[in-house]
């Protein structure tokens, strides 16, 4: 048997939080990263939303950062620059607000375009090309890829070429910068261009860690989802079968106790064939639910078949075992699962046994099983112990 700047954007946004799961509480970082996210994304469409929210981010904290540093200039040119990049600024809003209502394609193209309109806006304000604003054009070409969805091919040919267009047109042509740049104090050149390259490089560091950590993420939950039964959440036959290996191996190695109790739902064919599958389902879950209540934190509850459960017990004695499978015995029979409307009873049968001294795995669990058919040939709802 084993088996923002724009207040009116800002209220709507919030407006619509509690329907994406983000609150009625008040913006911060953290909420603003994860602006449209959703439980049931993949971890792909997780981390793209990730990376656009983090782009509008870091294009909003980039603007104020150099606007404040031009003010601290005292150089016109420059401040003229940061106030023509203020509209950019004012829009970044939009990004999140697309993204909290799924346009997530609109959100992708929005921000790559809004990134790119600010270095237009930053060079026709007052920088022109003689700070190099232009290189950030060669970041926007590698990042592109990873914002935009596979499925983007062309729009991703064609926002990297237009990157790459435009620093090369503005690099050989140039781009005239506004008079009063030239009278920039001594030293604010060299620090402009190495503030540039340093926040292309944490860009850059920033994507890349939020795709490896997406990329981690998915494949904890292809392993996760590998080991659990889809329809109760529990562990599932495969899982349940490495923890006994890997426990009935700890206990041998410490001395320790160890003991397995299988669960069978009695008659579970005559609910199938008399309601239908749903309520069968319906009532593998009730089931589930009520074992979970017994378990420890080091406990293993897993489903190990049909309608069959397997309940692993490190450090548990024969009778402790039976304690606690008859305690739940009991108290499933006891609880009403609504069938057509109508409450109704479960029960079922457990055999319970307790790991020998030098007993292979497989006699351990083939006892546990002759103990349960013990169970049912006495006449259900009871539970065995092997001995």
């Amino acid at each position: 048997m084993l088996k923002c700047a724009m207040p009116n954007l800002a209220a709507s946004f919030t407006a619509k939080a509690p329907a994406i799961g983000l609150g009625a509480r008040p913006w911060h970082l953290g909420r603003l990263l994860q602006a449209g996210i959703r439980p049931d994304d993949t971890a792909t469409l997780r981390r793209k939303l990730l990376q656009v929210n983090a782009g509008a981010l870091m294009t909003v904290l980039a603007i104020v950062a150099y606007n404040v540093a031009f003010w601290i200039s005292g150089n016109q040119a420059l401040i003229s620059s940061g106030l023509w990049q203020v509209p950019a600024l004012m829009l970044a809003p939009l990004t999140w607000w697309l993204n909290a209502r799924r346009h997530i394609v609109r959100a992708r193209w929005f921000v790559v375009l809004l990134a790119m309109a600010d270095v237009m806006l930053g060079m026709a304000g007052g920088q022109g090309s003689v700070t190099h604003i232009h290189a950030y054009f060669l970041l926007f070409a590698i990042l592109v890829p990873t914002i935009m969805g596979a499925e983007q091919r062309l729009a991703i040919g064609l926002m990297v070429l237009a990157n790459l267009a435009a620093y090369a047109a503005v690099e050989v042509i140039g781009w005239p910068a506004h008079p009063d740049l030239a009278l920039l104090a001594p030293g604010w050149h060299e620090g402009l261009l190495l503030s540039m390259m340093l926040s292309c490089v944490l860009i850059a560091v920033a994507m890349t860690l939020l795709t490896e950590s997406a990329v981690a993420e998915n494949e904890a939950r292809l392993q996760m989802l590998a080991g659990t039964d889809g329809l109760t959440g529990l562990a599932n036959r495969r899982q349940f079968l490495q923890a006994v290996s890997h426990e009935s191996e700890r206990a041998r190695r410490e001395g320790r106790l160890l003991s397995v109790a299988i669960v069978d739902v009695d008659h579970f064919k005559r609910i199938n064939d008399q309601h239908g599958h749903d309520t069968g389902d319906r009532a593998l879950i009730h089931l589930a639910s009520h074992l979970r209540t017994l378990v420890r934190p080091y406990d293993v509850l897993a489903r190990i078949g049909g309608e069959e459960f397997a309940l692993l017990l490190p450090d548990t004695h024969l009778r402790e075992a039976v304690a606690v499978t008859e305690r739940f015995r009991g108290t499933l029979a006891g609880s009403a699962l609504l069938i057509n409307g109508r409450p109704s009873t479960m029960t079922v049968s457990v055999g319970v046994a307790q790991l020998g001294r030098h007993e292979s795995v497989d006699d351990w669990l083939r006892r546990a099983d002759q103990a349960l058919y013990a169970a049912k040939h006495e006449g259900r709802n009871r539970v065995h112990a092997a001995v």
